[in-house]
């Protein structure tokens, strides 16, 4: 049992490595995309 768990444990670390760049890239692109939305609203 506790061997399985470090194994998941190491594939779960794994992913989020993998998964960081495109979580930053996610965030980034709707923090820009709430920008445009508010820009627009202010110049309406």
């Amino acid at each position: 049992m506790d061997k399985r768990f470090e194994q998941v444990d190491k594939r779960f670390d794994e992913m989020l490595k993998r998964h960081d760049q495109h979580f930053l890239w996610l965030v980034g692109f709707i923090a820009s995309s709430a920008g445009l939305i508010i820009a627009a609203m202010r110049f309406m």
